[in-house]
């Protein structure tokens, strides 16, 4: 599952997200300065026990934990 949405997920949305079934990848358009789950304001899949995988392949290294992987990219048009 890959979700796309304008405004980055709420603390609670992100969580939501993650409860379900967590997704491949969160791509948003602008940060939520205010509620932000995904790093403006707090990092709910870090808090959880995963990791963003843009953070593994820039290290260029192979990912141990794929289970554990969510590509999250905010700023997109």
């Amino acid at each position: 599952m890959d979700v796309y949405v304008n405004v980055e997920p709420c603390i609670q949305c992100c969580a939501a997200l993650i409860e379900i079934g967590p997704p491949r990848s969160i791509i948003y358009g602008c940060a939520n300065e205010r509620f932000g789950g995904c790093g403006s304001v707090l990092d709910v899949p870090k808090l959880l026990g995963f990791h963003n995988l843009s953070d593994c392949s820039a290290k260029a290294e192979l990912c141990t934990q794929q289970d554990k992987c969510i590509y999250i990219s905010g700023g997109h048009r």
